[in-house]
């Protein structure tokens, strides 16, 4: 394998939307069920996704964020609905976006 493939992981890279990426490294988007009982970020998911960030992540997509707290598919999810309060969400994020690490939240609902 060629030197530039090799390190093809750590380049520079524009996703279609536009969203510049320091390197080709993402933290897929896995449920990590590390929220609160009221389904917010934890301490614990808030200091893995600073660790990761830190870590020289390019891209960290968020474990499954439901838009409704009744709708959960299971303990310890993460909810954010439209009147929540977004502090410990916005939290999240900002620790995520250390050492120019991008975060893209993976929304979800399970039923109807």
């Amino acid at each position: 394998m060629s030197e530039n493939k090799q390190h093809a992981a750590f380049t520079f890279f524009t996703l279609p939307s536009g969203l510049a990426l320091k390197n080709r490294v993402v933290k897929a988007a896995m449920e990590e069920n590390l929220a609160e009982a009221n389904q917010t970020p934890s301490q614990v998911l808030k200091n893995i996704y600073s660790e990761w960030a830190k870590g020289g992540c390019g891209l960290i997509i968020t474990g499954n964020v439901m838009v409704d707290h009744l709708a959960m598919i299971g303990p310890g999810g993460l909810a954010l609905e439209q009147q929540a309060d977004i502090t410990a969400c916005a939290e999240l994020a900002r620790l995520a976006q250390q050492n120019d690490c991008k975060i893209v939240m993976q929304i979800n609902h399970p039923g109807r």
